[in-house]
């Protein structure tokens, strides 16, 4: 393993993660549009968006506006259940405090596999909240499936952090969203 390619994927990353740490101790919140968005939702789905924390549900509209923005760059219309995944995307996680998040990120990032064996889904604790880290994807689709989202949402919401074939654009624009955002 060459140091370099680690070197600069520190590096990236590290800037990634800074960004998003300084916008969350700002405070930076959305107003515009978020009245419009949050009521796309079912009661039900409202529900699971207001267990986020603060800091989730403000990245949520975030991703939601990038997402209408990338259809809109692209001219297309966004139908509803892409901006709904966007919304949604992070349900899984469930209420994180910022240290743990951190030091998920900087565990996950020097050992994944490390981080793998570290979360557990037993009980209520710092591995725990790890376990719903890893898998927040998989949790989410779940929690929209027992309110009887729509299918495509539920499909994109489990497959956001995953690999993305070429021709899936509502896939690779909600990775994409959810990067800028």
């Amino acid at each position: 393993m060459s140091v370099k390619p680690t070197v600069i994927a520190f590096l990236k990353n590290t800037t990634y993660r800074f960004r998003q740490v300084l916008r969350d101790l700002k405070g930076a919140s959305v107003i515009s549009g978020k009245a419009e968005l949050i009521d796309l939702m079912s009661q039900d789905e409202a529900l699971l968006f207001f267990q986020q924390t603060t800091r989730d549900q403000n990245h949520a509209i975030r991703t939601a506006l990038h997402a209408k923005q990338l259809c809109f760059d692209n001219q297309v219309d966004p139908p509803e259940f892409f901006i709904l995944a966007a919304l949604l995307h992070d349900i899984g996680k469930g209420d994180v405090k910022l240290i743990h998040r951190v030091l998920f990120v900087i565990c996950n990032f020097l050992s994944p596999v490390l981080s793998r064996k570290i979360a557990s889904n037993e009980g209520n604790n710092w591995r725990a909240t790890y376990w719903r880290l890893q898998y927040h994807a998989i949790i989410g689709a779940e929690l929209l499936k027992q309110v009887n989202s729509d299918p495509r949402v539920v499909d994109l919401v489990k497959r956001h952090h995953c690999t993305v074939s070429e021709n899936d654009n509502w896939h690779k624009w909600l990775i994409l969203a959810d990067y800028i955002a």
